[in-house]
């Protein structure tokens, strides 16, 4: 998604401006996307929701079963309403340095088609400091990093409880089986049932069942996945 992150400078970027993205062609390629817990019952209402097969088992979008996502319309547009703040984020991200790793550094695509020195909202003022815009969008980049952390602490609990069942999309049996997503996991139903009440009722506290009900719900929608590729293919030909 990202072709050449920079620091952002205040001298080499003074005169760069930013534009709303026209379309969601730079996300096309990623077909599994972050997801955080407060975005699983938005998204999970038309994709399918997994844990990553990670030792921080992730919250993880699938959006297809090749190459290309089927979340980005042929017109480079979201499928639906919601869109990732993964995706929000573009063209700037967040940075870190070994000597200082606490220390968060305003990175940006540099080759975003969203940039430009002509048009657009400036980042920079006239004497070199943050404009409402920039500012806006690093208070984004701070807030994400915090819900990211939320998100882990969530799926760190649900990884100990040992609930979670490796899984993959396939087509065909025995010799003709073709594994098309692997590496993930989702929550046993069976096992979840065998967790203590104590567990659960904190779980309903905090919010993880809720979490768990719609990836469980989510995962309906791997039908979806066939159903949009096989338009697609039919759009194709």
């Amino acid at each position: 998604m990202y072709k050449n992150l920079v620091l952002l400078d205040t001298n080499r970027h003074k005169n760069l401006k930013i534009n709303p993205y026209i379309n969601m062609d730079f996300a096309k390629n990623s077909t599994l996307i972050p997801v955080l817990a407060n975005e699983v019952a938005l998204l999970g209402s038309a994709f399918p929701i997994v844990f990553s097969a990670t030792p921080s088992a992730s919250l993880v979008l699938i959006v297809s079963l090749d190459k290309e996502s089927l979340a980005i319309t042929p017109q480079g547009q979201w499928a639906t309403q919601y869109v990732p703040a993964f995706f929000r984020r573009y063209p700037f991200s967040l940075g870190q340095t070994q000597e200082k790793p606490d220390e968060k550094l305003i990175m940006i695509d540099e080759n975003s088609e969203m940039f430009s020195t002509t048009s657009g909202e400036r980042l920079f003022d006239e004497e070199g400091k943050n404009t409402p815009t920039l500012q806006t969008a690093i208070n984004f980049l701070m807030t994400y990093e915090e819900y990211i952390k939320q998100t882990l602490q969530m799926t760190k609990t649900i990884l100990e409880s040992d609930i979670l069942e490796d899984m993959e999309i396939s087509v065909g049996e025995g010799e003709d089986k073709r594994v098309l997503v692997t590496g993930f996991k989702v929550v046993s139903k069976d096992k979840l049932k065998e967790l203590d009440d104590l567990t659960l009722a904190q779980w309903v506290r905090s919010g993880i069942m809720a979490l768990i009900d719609s990836h469980l719900n989510s995962l309906e929608h791997i039908q979806t996945l066939f159903t949009l590729t096989q338009l697609r293919q039919g759009q194709g030909s």
